[in-house]
């Protein structure tokens, strides 16, 4: 009786609340349908038959529209005026209006359903070809609130105009003669007219006054209903609007077309299409949900969707074959009676004899056993069972192939097969899974379970018969291009669970809510009286569970550490109560001699009493501790342990001893310390190779500098022929041995680990030309032709190490001058690809030299190596050149390699990925000689390449020849038309007629040639060459390899001559030294440097002074102003360094304590230059002294200075 009371007063409350539900549910369900508002008398579109039904095209149109998308709508059919005030409501559209100004401030408008035209009906007073303007005393009337008032009060302000309700009224009027037009729909106007019968009362003129698309109108707010009307729209098959259309407007053309329209189509496609488009389609009547007939036959399913899509899309006819099985459908379709197949599974075998399009859908085929009967986990599990599958089907035959000893039962469906599965007829059934679950979610079966998946999946195709072989690629195109939110709502709609309509949720809820109500009460009645007692007993389980749980685990971890750890245990005062063997073992005492005693007794006695206070007070405060200890045993040999010390409690948490967990790491102890003493040494023997190397690489670049300085200087100076040669060889053979000094010195720092990179901003053009520059003469030497550039090459300036880029540039070049007897060398420089911060170079040098077998190409870049013995002795090399060349690329992100044909020749390339320079634009060549014509006669097709490339980039108009015979020719065309060359450019070494040759024959038609310039390009000047040149009638010449911007402004300097008296173009007037006011003091103690740093600073304009060491450097600088100082670093008295230290003071008495210092050293090894610029240095060059290198710091460093020269 105590439960009466509160069940009661609960049961009300359920059925207080419950009842509205009802209410609730109710108003939703009428919330979800759509009212329609329709303007009454609207013929043909909407009106009332007698017996109050909705008719007209745009009714028919939304219950279309409803079927289509299965979405509930009512009609209310009302005076027009009243029509405009409905659809401002809720879930409310009207069925169609034209589209303006004043709707679109409160509605929102769908796609476009039909169109309307809007025109004007006389009568028998005005002449049928009288257009509206032309009417002035005449009454028009048009329907009050329509879209044609608006129009006509804005573009005929001028008419006298008067309103209708509706279109009957207007009639009226015109009967009566109160107006003499009426302006209105054309297609209300002829039905209205028809209608009473009065088709030839009136006249109907030839103007259309508008063309009004229609769409459905719906107030603002609405988003969801507006997208839900759209997709709907979108949904409805062309085809059945057009039937629409054609049935109530059967004289006007469809405002819908069926015409292919899909952009993906060929013309011939299309053409195609438009001459068939008519084709029977054969289907399967029982293969749900893929395609079946509905209850009303209608030909449903996924595969149905696609035909529709198709026919939508493409504007095709197929026309259903009525009856019979798939099974007879395909045969028909084999014979060549049916067009197209919709849906059939794709297989090698059928491929054979059928067209099959691209598969529009996969199916997975599963197992289906009976619930408490035989599970079949696989195919393979049915062995002599009985497997029921559909006749005919492709699945049928495949399962019979693979599975011989499977007994296959036929069955008509996948509805067949279940129902036979459920009467035992079968032990299990295969189809799609998406066939299953349509079948037992639309039949309620519940004895059945899906038990497994088969190794099938299957393709779902379109086939085509013989003959319409064009319609294949015209429907994958069209499947193609169908957008996912299509082939989605088509699975959706299909393989989406179907949930069958029952008992409303309000029934249940008034039912359901009083009886769960009171089963909660009474659970929580019980839960209430149990909860202590539960408390209790779970406490007790917990407290009893931990208690064996800590047991087994102390158990466990106890025997963990007596196996693979050193244990032992003191009380609270560091009695030892405990030892596992291993540590007895360790210790070298027995167990009972150990316990008893203090942990003193193993105290090594090399730490401090703090040292082991500092553990007691950390693990007496509950603290773990961690550390290495040395220990003693009984032997007194010492042990390293790494120990761990864990603090005991009591069960009443009292501090009870300490437990020490150890292991034995002595061994690895004493290998650390073997290890960092042997480090030791090897820094030491390595501090003492860098040393030698430093002194090495110093001792050896002094006298060198000193050797090439001077043949510099010399061959700047007057000398006869054979005094030339003498000096150029001696200068090669100087670089050559240079060379090797620097590549066994490379070598060494490879060896020793040092070689590192000096990253710093360079020119790159400036680097390939210097660098050209000093191989011409080997080149030349052997009879070949150097092309270095051999392409247009990036005009800016990066950041990186420029030496060492020099350096393998070197090394494959010359190689490749080495082992060339005749023909070319080729260097090519191309950006591979570029970012904002870095580009990756490519380096191409090809040859025609000797070339490579397989087996020289393997060991190529290996250290000592070369291509064999007779060539070491034949070309000489210390063979180190590719393997450090290798070495250095890799250093600087790039690789190498080559690519060679044996007695052909070969190409080694390289990439090097370098940053760019900041703040360096790219070098502009000005237009200036955009407006010449310029002839290159070459017979080397590189060279006339590379030329040719460069005068495009500078806007050039030019011509390319091979020989004089042909340039001759060219030169007198264009001078008879008019229009002749402004310079040719001849190479001095050609066949048949050479370049002074050429020129002789050029001056001989002086008339014709008189303005032509001629320019000289030869692969080595010899001194006299210039008057030679001279004489022979030539305005300039250059060297080969050509420098592109010294060609430029060579070609620039000639374009500008005027008279046959203007003195001779060279690349030294092209490219002047610049001349620098300026003094400077040469710190140095070898007097051979002095002399040649003397000599090339004056080619500067540079007045020089000299110091033999830092002492007399500060001297001279405490009572001289000089502009910079060119400092040593290793001399007597007092090296650079401390000189430069001393200089930079803020004590000290030089003149200048900033005055711009750089460094000239021999010193080349790992870290001089960081070291001279941490002493105070500014800038760093190494020796030999580059004149090229020496004029850059120059620049940077005097350009913009105020001399101290007055």
């Amino acid at each position: 009786m105590k439960l009466s009371t509160p069940f009661y007063l609960l049961l009300t409350l359920v059925i207080f609340y419950s009842s509205p539900l009802l209410s609730k549910e109710q108003s939703k369900e009428q919330s979800n349908v759509i009212t329609i508002v329709a303007a009454e008398d609207n013929l043909p579109f909407s009106f009332n038959l007698p017996d109050g039904t909705p008719s007209g095209l745009y009714i028919e149109f939304w219950e279309l529209w409803s079927k289509i998308n299965n979405i509930p709508i009512r009609f209310v059919v009302v005076p027009f005026r009243e029509s405009l005030a409905l659809i401002k409501q809720k879930n409310t559209l009207h069925v169609g209006l034209f589209k303006n100004k004043a709707r679109e401030q409160w509605a929102d408008f769908s796609l476009p359903i039909h169109n309307v035209k809007t025109g004007i009906i006389y009568n028998r007073s005005i002449n049928k070809n009288a257009k509206l303007k032309e009417l002035h005393d005449v009454i028009i009337s048009t329907q009050n609130h329509s879209f044609q008032e608006s129009y006509l009060k804005k573009h005929f302000p001028g008419i006298g105009l008067t309103t209708f309700e509706i279109l009957d009224e207007g009639i009226e009027q015109l009967l009566t003669n109160d107006v003499q037009a009426v302006v209105a729909e054309l297609p209300n106007a002829f039905a209205q007219i028809a209608k009473k019968g009065l088709s030839g009362v009136f006249t109907i003129s030839d103007e259309v006054i508008a063309s009004n698309n229609v769409f459905a109108l719906i107030a603002k707010g609405q988003p969801e209903l507006l997208a839900k009307v759209n997709t709907g729209i979108e949904n409805i098959p062309v085809n059945q609007i057009i039937e629409l259309e054609k049935k109530w407007l059967p004289t006007l053309k469809p405002f819908f077309e069926t015409a292919s329209t899909n952009p993906h189509l060929t013309e011939s496609e299309k053409q195609w299409l438009s001459q068939n488009n008519s084709f029977s389609l054969g289907t399967d009547s029982a293969f749900p949900p893929f395609e079946f007939n509905d209850q009303q036959g209608v030909h449903s399913g996924i595969s149905a969707d696609y035909m529709q899509y198709a026919k939508q899309q493409l504007g095709i006819n197929l026309t259903l074959r009525l009856g019979g099985s798939w099974g007879e459908a395909f045969e028909e379709f084999k014979r060549g009676n049916i067009d197209v197949m919709s849906a059939i599974f794709y297989t090698k075998e059928r491929a054979e004899y059928i067209r099959f399009t691209e598969p529009y859908f996969e199916i997975s085929l599963v197992i289906v056993s009976k619930k408490n009967a035989f599970y079949a986990e696989s195919l393979s599990s049915l062995r002599h069972r009985r497997l029921g599958l559909i006749e005919g089907y492709v699945y049928n035959e495949l399962i019979t192939r693979d599975y011989p000893n499977i007994n296959i039962v036929d069955v008509i469906s996948v509805e067949d097969g279940l129902k036979k599965l459920q009467s035992g007829e079968i032990d299990a059934f295969v189809d799609s899974i998406a066939a299953i679950n349509y079948e037992i979610n639309k039949n309620k079966i519940n004895d059945l379970i899906i038990t497994s998946f088969t190794p099938y999946t299957l393709e779902l195709s379109m086939a085509v018969r013989k003959g319409l072989e064009p319609l294949i690629p015209i429907l994958n195109k069209t499947f193609a291009a169908m957008n996912e939110k299509k082939r989605s709502a088509i699975a959706n709609n299909w393989l989406s669970v179907h949930v069958q309509s029952g008992t409303k949720l309000s029934t249940i809820l008034f039912w359901a809510l009083p009886i769960i109500s009171l089963l909660i009460l009474i659970i929580l009645i019980f839960f209430r009286m149990n909860k202590r007692l539960k408390t209790e007993i779970d406490a007790r389980v917990e407290n009893e569970g931990k208690r064996i749980l800590a047991q087994k685990d102390l158990a466990v971890q106890k025997n963990a550490m007596d196996e693979h750890s050193l244990v032992f245990v003191t009380d609270t005062k560091g009695v030892i109560t405990y030892a596992n063997d291993k540590f007895c073992a360790i210790s070298g005492y027995r167990r009972e001699e150990l316990i008893g005693e203090n942990h003193r007794i193993l105290n090594a006695k090399n730490q401090s009493k703090d040292y082991w206070l500092n553990i007691y007070l950390a693990v007496s405060n509950g603290a773990f501790w961690h550390d290495e200890v040395r220990i003693k045993a009984k032997g007194d040999q010492l042990y390293w342990l790494d120990t761990t010390i864990v603090p005991l409690y009591d069960n009443y948490n009292k501090f009870n001893g300490n437990t020490y967990i150890s292991t034995d790491i002595t061994h690895q102890k004493e290998t650390i310390i073997r290890l960092a003493q042997a480090k030791k040494q090897a820094d030491v023997a390595n501090e003492s190779k860098t040393n030698f190397l430093a002194n090495m690489s110093h001792e050896i670049r002094t006298p060198m500098n000193g050797v090439i300085g001077m043949i510099n200087l010399l061959l700047d100076t007057p000398l006869n022929q054979e005094q030339q040669d003498f000096a150029k060889t001696v200068k090669s053979s100087a670089e050559s041995l240079l060379g090797v000094i620097n590549d066994i010195l490379d070598y060494s720092k490879v060896e020793a680990g040092m070689l590192a990179l000096e990253p710093l901003e360079f020119d790159l053009e400036l680097l390939l030309h210097e660098l050209a520059s000093s191989l011409a003469f080997q080149a030349h030497d052997k009879g070949l032709e150097l092309i270095f550039p051999a392409n247009i090459i990036p005009t800016q300036s990066f950041i990186a190490d420029s030496g060492r880029i020099r350096q393998i540039l070197n090394n494959l070049v010359g190689n490749a001058i080495k082992f060339t007897e005749q023909g070319e060398v080729s260097v090519y420089c191309k950006v591979q690809e570029q970012t904002e911060q870095r580009t990756t170079l490519l380096f191409e040098i090809s040859d025609s030299g000797i070339g490579l077998t397989k087996q020289q190409k393997n060991k190529l870049f290996e250290r000592f190596s070369q291509a064999d013995g007779s060539t070491t002795r034949k070309y000489g090399g210390t063979g180190l050149g590719l393997s450090i060349s290798k070495q250095l690329v890799e250093l600087m992100d790039g690789e190498i390699g080559m690519k060679s044909v044996e007695s052909e020749g070969s190409i080694f390339w390289f990439t090097l990925n370098i940053a760019n320079a900041k703040n360096t634009p790219p070098k502009k060549f000005y237009n200036n000689l955009q407006n010449k014509k310029i002839l290159v006669v070459d017979d080397n097709l590189t060279n006339r390449t590379l030329l040719g490339l460069l005068l495009t980039k500078w806007q050039v108009e030019h011509t390319l020849v091979d020989n004089g015979h042909k340039a001759l020719e060219n030169l007198a065309e264009a001078a008879i038309q008019g229009y002749p060359y402004h310079i040719a450019i001849l190479d001095m070494q050609m066949p048949e007629m050479d370049g002074f040759q050429l020129a002789a024959k050029i001056k001989d038609g002086s008339r014709l040639f008189a303005n032509t310039c001629l320019m000289m390009l030869t692969s080595q000047g010899q001194r006299g060459d210039a008057e030679k040149l001279k004489t022979a009638g030539f305005n300039g010449y250059l060297n080969k390899p050509i420098d592109q911007s010294v060609l430029y402004n060579t070609l620039m300097t000639i374009a500008d001559v005027n008279s046959p008296e203007q003195s001779l173009v060279t690349a030294h007037s092209a490219r002047k030294l610049p001349q620098f006011k300026a003094r400077v003091l040469v710190v140095e103690d070898n007097a051979v440097n002095q002399k040649v740093a003397q000599g090339l600073l004056k080619k500067f304009g540079v007045q020089v002074d000299l110091a033999a060491n830092g002492e007399e450097a500060l001297s001279s600088l405490n009572h001289l102003p000089f502009d910079l100082v060119l400092m040593d670093c290793q001399m007597p008295v007092m090296d650079g360094y401390e000189a430069t230290q001393r200089i930079r003071l803020p004590q000290s008495n030089v003149l200048n304590r900033k005055i711009p210092i750089i460094a000239m050293t021999a010193n080349s090894m790992q870290g001089d230059r960081e070291k001279c610029l941490a002493a105070g240095m500014d800038d760093f060059i190494s020796k030999p002294v580059n004149p090229s290198k020496l004029q850059e710091a120059l620049t940077r460093w005097l350009s913009e200075h105020e001399s101290s020269i007055t």
